[in-house]
């Protein structure tokens, strides 16, 4: 069981490495500050994207450009570094619940957990859904982050499950692959919650649907071991 349990936890930690690294990749081959390219229109409550990001007022393009040359360079520390002060500047120009500020946010989320920081992603990913709710590529990295955490710490995430119940929605699939991110890789991560939360039936199905799509996905083949 102890095997099964640090195998299933070094797997997510490898899934969502990879989908990090695709909404990363998926980010930069856009415009510098914009979190998703637009979608099809659904109707309520289907999740969103946001438009091309607001740019920066004059006054901060400086660090806007410091922060991008730092991004394209690897040197994530150093727009760890700049990103509060283009932060709090967007925020004194624009208002600090202006939903302009989203992508800013979103990608200062996503650099802090690529360099290892996770309650600094979350605690900006949250921000950032309280000002934009239901964007797909914000609701995909808390989840998965929040995932991450309740996985290695071998307990469930009542809140990583929602998310992943409304980014995982069948109309939304075709938009993830387009962020280059797995379908099955996300359900892996939330068949584990689930498991871990002590619905295994539950857990199962979720990994069956995973299957339906990857049968050789190794996180949801890992949840229907330990499930049967």
């Amino acid at each position: 069981m102890n095997r099964r349990l640090i195998t299933a936890g070094a797997v997510a930690l490898l899934v969502l490495g990879a989908l990090l690294a695709a909404l990363w990749h998926a980010q930069r081959d856009r415009s510098a500050e914009t979190p998703a390219a637009p979608g099809v229109a659904t109707s309520p409550p289907a999740r969103v994207d946001a438009p091309p990001a607001r740019p920066v007022p004059a006054e901060l393009r400086a660090v806007h450009a410091e922060i991008g040359a730092a991004r394209h360079r690897g040197d994530l520390g150093e727009a760890i570094r700049l990103y509060p002060r283009l932060i709090q500047g967007l925020a004194d120009a624009w208002g600090a619940e202006n939903r302009d500020l989203a992508p800013y946010l979103y990608n200062f989320a996503l650099t802090s957990k690529l360099v290892g920081d996770t309650a600094r992603c979350l605690t900006v990913a949250r921000q950032a859904n309280a000002l934009w709710p239901g964007n797909l590529q914000l609701e995909v990295l808390e989840a998965a982050t929040r995932a991450e955490s309740a996985i290695a710490g071998r307990r469930g995430d009542a809140e990583a499950e929602r998310l992943f119940e409304f980014v995982l929605r069948d109309e939304n699939l075709p938009r993830l692959r387009g962020y280059r991110v797995a379908p099955p890789s996300l359900l892996g991560q939330w068949a584990r919650l689930v498991f871990n939360a002590g619905r295994t039936d539950e857990a199962l199905g979720i990994a069956e649907r995973g299957l339906a799509l990857d049968p050789d996905h190794r996180a949801c083949l890992e949840v229907k071991v330990d499930a049967l």
